[in-house]
Order: structure tokens, then sequence, then C-alpha cells
């Protein structure tokens, strides 16, 4: 019996795709369809993909450049920055599990990893067993390698979460609250995708210590690292944007109430302090706080995870949608 037997539609059309089918008719014979075989070690239109055509498909063929092609050769490989910075797409997907789950989304990467897509069910451990994969993923590259183009990219994620309004970050994260760890991972693990993930695209739990020179001691609101960060640092702003990005935030999800002028404040002031820290040529700083702020969401004060749980717990009211005004797809309609 196949394994998608019995399967949701989305999951079925999802192990199709990584499975080895072409996926065109389903409207997924695309650069994301690929990928997502790749990574998941199937073929492509029936035949064994090799080295090249990975490099080919990910990268320079489809217009990619040499960015999209050196993250395909490691993606492949599973080893390197460049395999984290593919792991980061769980850093956009983790907020969004609940409304993906609402919409069919078959494309995001917490739905489609194989602990829930051979069974198509949501359960509680399978999600907490893929955010500590992916957790352990990006752990290098928002410590150690914080400085890399991508990595930079990646880390703004979290930015991006708290001021994109589509993805309601702070208010996900205080609905969830009740249902992530209140303790900091001792010690904060890291591995490479390929390390916790099989051939299969199968969890494994396996995970290492991450090395002691780049793990911080898990404070909450503020570690040891940035207090030295902080400490050699002349400007004010430095510590305000650290508080933006990570002590307010948790002293409002962990208040428990909703309160939309708070979330407001919050999302105003992280985004006036990056301008202001742009105008006054501290973009490195701006950038270490960014990523440091991001590991301790994803494994020291679990916002990530609060969120991930909240985009579930929201009762459908959080839906993710276009960004596009409301009324807009009606009027194209009208149009057509």
């Amino acid at each position: 019996m196949p394994p998608h037997h019995g399967a949701p539609a989305n999951v079925r059309i999802f192990i199709h795709v990584i499975s080895g089918g072409q996926g065109d008719n389903l409207g997924f014979g695309t650069d994301e369809g690929m990928e997502m075989g790749l990574v998941a070690g199937a073929q492509v239109d029936g035949e064994p993909v090799d080295e090249s055509s990975v490099d080919c498909i990910m990268g320079g063929r489809h217009g990619g450049g040499g960015v999209c092609q050196h993250q395909g050769r490691a993606v492949r490989r599973g080893s390197g920055g460049g395999a984290r910075t593919g792991a980061a797409q769980g850093g956009t997907d983790v907020v969004d599990v609940g409304c993906d789950l609402l919409n069919s989304e078959v494309m995001n990467s917490f739905l489609n990893v194989a602990d829930i897509a051979t069974s198509g069910i949501v359960s509680e451990p399978a999600l907490r067993a893929i955010y500590d994969a992916y957790a352990a993923t990006v752990a290098r590259m928002l410590t150690q390698r914080w400085h890399e183009p991508v990595a930079r990219m990646a880390a703004a994620l979290y930015t991006w979460h708290i001021q994109n309004d589509r993805h309601m970050f702070l208010r996900r994260a205080l609905l969830g609250w009740p249902k992530a760890r209140k303790s900091p991972a001792r010690p904060q693990r890291e591995a490479d995708f390929n390390e916790v993930f099989d051939a299969d695209f199968h969890t494994t739990g396996f995970s290492r210590h991450l090395d002691p020179e780049y793990a911080c001691d898990g404070g909450e609101e503020t570690c040891n690292h940035v207090r030295r960060f902080l400490d050699r640092q002349d400007e004010d702003l430095l510590g305000a944007f650290w508080s933006s990005l990570v002590t307010s935030p948790l002293e409002y999800v962990r208040q428990g109430e909703v309160d939309e002028q708070r979330e407001y404040h919050l999302v105003e002031s992280s985004r006036l302090q990056m301008a202001q820290l742009f105008s006054k040529g501290l973009v490195v700083e701006m950038v270490w706080l960014i990523n440091h702020a991001n590991h301790h969401t994803w494994q020291v004060n679990y916002l990530f995870e609060a969120a991930m749980f909240g985009s579930i717990l929201d009762g459908g009211a959080l839906i993710g949608k276009l960004d596009r005004a409301e009324g807009e797809e009606e009027q194209d309609r009208k149009i057509e």
C-alpha cells in the first residue's frame, strides 16, 4: 500500500512531488516542487538526478544565479553554511503552520516533513520534533556564521515576522505561549540538514552540542553574549533595539492579555530603531543583534514555538492572506 493511501489531497500531492512524480499536471512542475523533490532524494521526470542536474535545476538554468546555485549544491550535500541557509525556510513557515493547514498549503516546510505527510496527521509530538530539527539546522548560521550574506537575509525573517501585519507574530506568540517550552535548551543544539532529516524526509532526532564558544548561557532576556556585546558599545540605541526584539515581546506574551496598542508600539519601535541604526552606520552591530535574537526565539525563549502553536490555536482568526487590500480580488473577478 503506498504511503499516501488515504491521506488528504494536499498530502498526496506533496508525496507525489517528492517521490519523483513530474507534477506538471498538478501545477507543481515548478522550481519549488523540484527543490523539494531533490531535498528528499527523488527523481525528476523519472530519471535519477545527478550532481550537475541539481546545480542546474536549482541554479543557473532557471535563472537563479550564483547564490541559488551555491545553495543547491549545499542543500544536496547537506553540509556547509549554505545548507543551513536552505533550512531557513523553516524560519518562514514556523509561524504559518496553522493558516497553511486551513489553506491546504502543501509547500509549508513543517507540514511536508514525512513525520506528518506520510500519515496526514498533524500532532504535537511531530511538530515539536520538526521544530527542534529546524532549530538545530539554523543554530550555527545564527551564532557562528551570522556575518555571511545569506545568514543576514535569513535572520531578517524575525524582524519581518514582527513588522509584517499579515503574520500577526506577536498575537500568535501570545496565543501559543501556554504550549511553548519555558526553559532554554541546555545545551543548545546544532546539526546539518541531512543529519536531522533522513533520505525519506523523516526527522532523525539527531543533533550535537553547539560549540560552547557560540552557545550563550540561555538568559531569556539578556544572555552573557548580549551583555558582553552591549558593554562594548557606546550606543544606547542598540540596547533599546534588543529590548524591542526580545525583552518587550517576552513581557507581552507572558502577560497573556491581547493588547493591540502594545503590539502596535512594539512593531513601530523596532521599525524606527532599525532605521535609526541604519542612519548611524551601525549595520554590522544591528545584524549581530538580529541574528542572536533569532537564535533566542528558536532555542532560548521559544517564541517561534509559541507562534507555531498560536497559529493553530487562533481559531482561524489569523488566516494568512495575500498582501493586497480587501476587496481587490472581487474587483479583479469583475474586470475579468
